[in-house]
């Protein structure tokens, strides 16, 4: 009895926690579609929490109800836990920003697993397939319980071995984060999950969903704060933390370079024609630099006030006179009321250097010295 107990104290705690989180995520400032798939995947946990929690009590007869109700209780179980693994799936999917979200045959055809399972579990009141209640009104597993678990659990192994495959696809530092956190989080899930199925009187399988949906909910932050607001570009941390990782990895045949850049006569900009059009060329520049730079091996973030930096990989100065070229073009192309122009200092990474501030020191000096020319000094 005190183990049923304690086992529905465990799931009480975990749907507040979930509760917690869902609040917080409702007020954060995730898009939209972030917060209302997380929101998603927290309440259908809770829920499958809450039932789990009134069978451990039923099935150490500390609550009495009828044999059909039992086999409720148990079907609505399995056919939530099939549909908690398909909102995992959607909400991995719409992270990743996969061509799968923009197509409703593919969303259907992605239920249909979870379809299957909800009509294996109705049959099994006639078949006992994947479970049934005795004379006694005691929960057994049926001969084919492990579909069960193959239907629900599916989804969380393919789409945590699609997010590790494509983490490998891209060199924007952020999504590759991004990505190695969402198939990450399905490691204490499908543990929790294994230890539960050899041990079903411990609440392991809240204990574990509850961690992985914690974890994603504090990666999605990282990420958020990894942001800068204004340009949505990635900021001056996010910046250090690339360049650490690239100073330890970096491939023989590539160089890597740091870019300066800073906006010509930005002052003059907002003196004449106000912060809100400063903030728009700001934010005109960083577009800009998506777009020339935007491919692999390029790292693009807002440094402060109106300097950018782009960190990027290629094979030697021609090819860095050519980003140079990208740059310029586009923003050559911008329709604003000024001339939009930048000036760009260049240092290339030697082993020679050790810390990130010396790179960034000599890519400010070549900085200089352009600024110095385009003031004709």
């Amino acid at each position: 009895m005190s183990s049923a107990v304690l086992y529905a104290e465990v799931s009480f705690v975990c749907i507040l926690f979930l509760l917690l989180i869902s609040i917080r995520a409702g007020r954060s400032a995730f898009p939209q579609s972030q917060r209302r798939g997380l929101l998603a995947v927290a309440a259908s946990n809770m829920l499958l929490f809450a039932l789990d929690a009134v069978w451990i009590f039923v099935n150490s007869d500390m609550l009495s109800i009828s044999v059909t109700w039992n086999w409720l209780l148990n079907g609505m179980y399995y056919a939530v836990s099939g549909l908690v693994g398909y909102i995992w799936f959607c909400f991995s999917e719409g992270i990743q920003q996969s061509r799968f979200v923009r197509n409703k045959k593919c969303w259907a055809a992605a239920l249909l697993p979870a379809v299957v399972l909800i009509v294996l579990t109705g049959l099994s009141y006639y078949n006992r397939l994947l479970f049934y209640i005795d004379a006694d009104n005691l929960y057994h597993r049926g001969p084919a319980y492990s579909l069960q678990l193959f239907l629900a659990y599916g989804y969380v192994i393919f789409a945590a071995v699609k997010a590790y495959i494509r983490s490998f696809k891209t060199d924007d530092y952020r999504k590759k984060m991004e990505l190695k956190a969402l198939a990450g989080v399905a490691v204490p899930s499908l543990l929790a999950g294994a230890v539960q199925v050899v041990f079903p009187k411990y609440p392991i399988l809240c204990v574990g969903s509850t961690f992985a949906v914690m974890y994603v909910y504090l990666s999605l932050q990282e990420q958020l704060v990894s942001l800068d607001a204004l340009t949505q570009l990635n900021n001056r941390s996010q910046l250090f933390q690339y360049m650490s990782t690239r100073f330890r990895h970096m491939p023989e045949n590539r160089t890597l370079y740091l870019l300066m850049l800073d906006i010509n006569s930005f002052k003059a900009i907002n003196d004449q024609y106000g912060h809100t059009e400063g903030d728009r060329a700001l934010t005109l520049v960083a577009d800009c630099l998506k777009k020339s730079c935007g491919q692999r091996n390029f790292f693009i973030a807002r440094y402060g006030g109106d300097e950018f930096t782009v960190v990027c990989e290629v094979d030697d100065d021609a090819s860095v006179e050519a980003v140079y070229r990208r740059i310029h073009a586009q923003l050559s192309s911008v329709d604003a009321p000024y001339p939009l122009t930048v000036s760009i200092g260049c240092a290339q990474y030697t082993p020679a250097i050790r810390a990130q501030q010396e790179l960034i020191a000599l890519a400010d000096k070549e900085l200089y010295k352009a600024k110095k020319l385009y003031h004709g000094c």
